[in-house]
């Protein structure tokens, strides 16, 4: 009898606790709006793998099918059709950044295809080309809307075919030049967990191939569907070179700097410097050489280095490869290797390298572990090695499914027992969720076979398995005692976690190449030049890298003038990184002292020193990225240049959004001046989990009305919606969630003339009311990771920097197509519109007072903030620093030309069109904190927010007023 009378209540709440999608709708249109709520497109598609195996039986194509632009026969407005392009007979068909076309065509029987591409690269944004492919209208596939075609880059060379150099004999790092040109290639998985070119099932009769832009423009010429690529091994294509009587190479071994590459895919695979080993070919003492390729910037699947190889005759050589891979002990970087063109023979479609700490020599070899030698023809050949998982992949792609099971596992677990469950209560798991229970096994055993594959298949353990090692006894201890669930629940979303973590790491292979070189087949050991160069030639080298700390200023590696004239040349700080830094030095010296011929000394300096260095009068002329509240506090100091002094002020500030310059502006009861100009700047926006929100009937909240129907909804399935509070990682969070609810109310923070706060106003009271019940009332968290509890989905919802946009491309690919962002919640106005009004955060170049080339100084500032200067830098961070570096630019031009798409770009400004700078004056810091202070008073100690909001607000009053008075200004009569 107990047993049913608990079953029956386990059954009872189970049904209440999945009746909540069901309730979702109903409760999210419970209160109605005059503004339209925006509906979710999330549609579901099948995976690659699950898509392969749904194929297995329909027979590859017999014969190929031309699409070309007879059979066009569906285009967007933007497409144009080009005759004998660019050399090219026939015609083209050019597609911008928001088309598409379809192409109409007949399949004689069912069969499945490979689609080859033919088609002509366009100036864009500099970031790959991508499109997604659609059968009869829907993609049959998800990775068939990412796919990805490759540009052609190349090194900007000196005229004698080297690298440019410094003052002191440093090669500089070239510019990369993209080449607008004819090229083709297969269409690939995006991931690179599959090395061959992914499968497409026709049916047969008729059928539509829509090939539709997601990114950046490009000019096809054909659409080619081939028959299935079926590679032979290179047994049987040994067999037919020696039926072809082809011979052996037997000269001496021919290298190939890696360096000198033909053409590159990806603008981010510049030749670098190595200064780490003597055995680096070429290496001198005491200079940078650029002397390989690679790295963690050629580690992302289809990522592909092409070099020149011209041998002195036909015949077969072995092809050896002179690398270094120092990164992810437990896996293997694997390389698709294409000779002139082709994949040579199956083994070539993953060429792979384990684990070394330093430079090894590697060549293709079988299965068996015997070396594969390639025909190469006399005078100039391609070799080409393009990033691809290889047969590691599916086992990323394994844990990629078994990932997405245990996120979906660990939010059914939190909608019955919440993030933070009673370790007391038995919650009875086994009965209301068995199939998670159940669940718990079948993924464990999962988690063992993909370490079981990946170790038989490298020959390699490491550390980075050892998140599997945990994960897997983890769960068998779940399956074996459901009690221990809701007691280690925070362990095992941690473990969560570093699977999803290693997953990213595993996704990507990166590999250093030092060069490439052939060699005889037959040759004895010493017919290839050894990797390293021994014991004593690395002390040496350790010995003259100790002298050379002493004798060589590396802060002036990259100057173009070894010994500048002091008085013409402007002292620049710059707060950001190493790579940001020889950025813009490359910039300065290819572009602005080039056009000006005035000199720049860039110093990387941590900006918490600026204030110090200026006092003793070491500080520089120009300080770059200072924070927003820095220039009013230069300025109160007199430390700090008015820049409406210039005559070109007025046509320098029409770049920024006036918002933007309002921090810097500063009114010493004489004059209004302003002492920096915006080079960067943050804004927030609402990110959301399509999937989730639709899984419960959600559509995405447009309204902080829409915004609480949300939250009781994701209450009842103890989820969370993420609204930004000031915590020690973000201290200003909480006041800029503040300031947008007071814009959106009709609110300011300060009086118009700066002697106080505006915060005794009805207005500021509804804000601080409306900010503080999200906590109070409905329980929001006050201290999370948005990042990660949005990619688990525990947090579907919540608002961020537009930034984060960028971290979530690069480090979250598990729920790629499965997010999206738009702007903040509004506040519908009397007239009935949506004011969407938020803060914005910009980051400032100032002038320092103490600069006694102000004209000078002021030339830089207009070129380094300019529209060219500023897109160009951050081009060049995405080139040097990958997509997650994207720069956020204040110039709104700068910020047009950033690799955006158009859909991005539209909703980015809607957000931006309505931001807002918090103003700087004497004494705002209280006000941050204060701010700060009144929330937690509310939150944590349940006061009155109307009595608490007024009680700081005379606090933050009395110290701008003490501050105004110290320095001379006006105080008004609010004392």
């Amino acid at each position: 009898m107990k047993r049913l009378l608990s079953t029956a209540l386990a059954t009872l709440i189970a049904m209440s606790a999945f009746s909540t999608c069901a309730l979702a709708t109903t409760d999210a249109n419970a209160k109605t709006t005059a503004v339209e709520q925006e509906n979710i497109e999330y549609n579901e598609h099948a995976t690659y793998s699950e898509y392969l195996e749904s194929i297995t039986n329909i027979p590859s194509a017999a014969a190929d099918i031309v699409l070309d632009a007879t059979k066009l026969t569906a285009k967007t407005a933007g497409v144009q059709l080009k005759e004998n392009y660019d050399g090219v007979a026939g015609t083209a068909i050019y597609t911008g950044e928001e088309d598409s076309i379809t192409f109409t065509f007949d399949v004689p029987g069912t069969a499945v295809y490979n689609i080859f591409v033919e088609y002509h690269t366009e100036e864009g944004k500099n970031v790959s080309i991508q499109r997604g492919f659609q059968l009869n209208g829907d993609l049959p596939f998800d990775r068939a809307g990412q796919v990805v075609l490759n540009r052609v880059w190349n090194d900007e060379r000196e005229e004698n075919g080297g690298f440019k150099k410094d003052a002191f004999g440093n090669d500089i790092r070239p510019s990369q030049v993209e080449d607008f040109c004819w090229t083709s290639m297969y269409v690939y998985d995006p991931l690179g967990y599959n090395p061959d070119p992914m499968k497409f099932a026709i049916m047969a009769g008729t059928n539509t191939l829509t090939v539709a832009s997601v990114k950046e423009p490009v000019t096809i010429g054909k659409v080619i569907l081939k028959p299935v690529l079926d590679l032979k091994s290179y047994a049987d294509v040994a067999k037919e070179y020696d039926a072809q009587g082809l011979k052996k190479y037997a000269g001496e071994e021919l290298i190939f700097e890696a360096e000198n590459a033909k053409e590159k895919s990806d603008q981010t695979l510049y030749p670098s410097a190595d200064t780490s080993s003597v055995s680096t070919s070429p290496y001198e003492n005491y200079k940078q050489i650029i002397n390989m390729v690679g790295g963690t910037r050629w580690q992302s699947a289809q990522q592909s280095v092409t070099w020149n190889v011209n041998v002195p005759e036909d015949g077969l050589y072995k092809l050896n490869i002179k690398f270094r891979k120092n990164l992810y002990s437990g896996m293997l970087s694997s390389r698709m290797l294409f000779v002139n063109g082709e994949i040579p023979f199956k083994e070539a479609e993953a060429v792979s390298f384990a684990y070394e700490a330093d430079w090894a020599i590697s060549t293709v070899k079988d299965e068996q572990g015997n070396e594969c030698y390639i025909r190469l023809n006399k005078g100039d050949n391609e070799i080409m090695l393009m990033v691809t998982q290889g047969v590691q992949g599916q086992y990323v792609q394994k844990a990629t499914t078994v990932l997405a099971e245990l996120n979906a596992m660990y939010r059914k677990i939190i909608m019955i027992t919440g993030s933070d469950p009673d370790k007391n209560t038995d919650y009875r798991l086994e009965k209301l969720i068995p199939d998670v229970v159940d669940g718990m096994k079948t993924q464990a055993d999962a988690l063992q076979s993909i370490v079981d594959g990946i170790t038989a298949y490298t020959g390699q353990t490491g550390s980075d398995f050892s998140s599997f090692t945990t994960l897997t006894f983890q769960m068998n201890s779940f399956y074996e005692e459901p009690e221990l669930i809701t007691r280690q629940l925070s362990m095992f979303k941690t473990n969560i976690g570093s699977l999803g973590t290693w997953i990213n790491d595993a996704g990507n292979a990166p590999l250093e190449v030092d060069y490439i070189s052939v060699s005889a087949p037959d040759g004895d050991e010493d017919s290839v030049k050894d990797a390293t160069k021994g014991f004593f030639a690395g002390l040496a080298f350790e010995f003259n890298r100790f002298i050379g700390s002493f004798i060589i200023d590396y802060d002036s590696i990259g100057n173009m003038n070894a010994n500048p004239n002091k008085e013409e040349t402007v002292d620049v700080w710059l707060s950001s990184g190493r790579d940001q830094l020889q950025t813009l030095r490359a910039m300065i010296n290819d572009k602005y002292t080039k056009e000006t011929g005035n000199e720049i000394n860039l110093s990387l300096v941590n900006i918490s020193a600026l204030l110090s260095a200026t006092v003793a009068g070491i500080g520089p002329d120009v300080a770059i990225g200072t924070p927003k509240a820095e220039p009013v506090n230069f300025a109160l100091r007199g430390a700090a240049v008015d820049l409406t002094q210039f005559n070109t002020y007025e046509d320098v500030a029409k770049r920024f959004s006036g918002e933007s310059l309002i921090p810097a502006r500063y009114d010493d009861g004489k004059k209004v001046g302003v002492y920096g100009l915006p080079d960067a700047q943050i804004f927030q926006v609402m990110f959301y989990r399509k999937d989730i929100l639709s899984q419960l009937g959600l559509n995405v909240p447009k309204t902080w009305d829409d915004v609480i129907n949300t939250i009781t909804v994701l209450n009842k399935n103890n989820l969370e919606f993420g609204i930004p509070i000031s915590t020690t990682l973000d201290p200003t969070g909480g006041v800029l969630t503040f300031y947008a609810l007071l814009l959106q109310n009709g609110g300011k923070l300060y009086l118009d003339d700066q002697t106080g706060t505006d915060l005794f106003t009805q207005e500021a009271t509804n804000a601080f009311k409306i900010w503080t019940n999200f906590y109070s009332n409905y329980e929001l968290p006050v201290s999370y990771d948005f990042q990660n509890r949005f990619r688990t989905g525990e947090m579907p919802i919540g608002i961020s920097s537009y930034t984060l946009y960028n971290t979530l491309k690069v480090a979250a690919p598990e729920i790629e197509g499965m997010w999206d962002f738009t702007t903040i919640p509004g506040t519908i106005q009397e007239d009935g519109t949506l004011d969407v009004s938020n803060a914005l955060s910009p980051t400032y170049t100032i002038m320092l007072s103490q600069c006694d080339k102000k004209e000078l100084a002021w030339q830089f500032m207009d070129w380094w903030t300019s529209t060219d200067a500023q897109a160009e830098y951050g081009q060049g961070l995405e080139c040097v620093m990958g997509p997650s570096a994207r720069y956020n630019t204040a110039n709104k031009e700068a910020f047009a030309r950033l690799p955006w798409t158009k859909r991005e770009l539209t909703k980015l400004n809607a957000q931006l069109e309505n931001a807002h700078a918090i103003p700087e004056i004497p004494g705002s810091y209280f006000l941050n904190r204060h701010v700060n202070n009144a929330f937690y008073s509310v939150v944590n100690q349940d006061t009155d927010p109307k009595d608490t909001l007024m009680d700081y607000a005379k606090t933050i009053n009395e110290e701008i007023y003490k501050k105004r008075k110290e320095f001379g200004l006006n105080t008004g009569d609010n004392q």
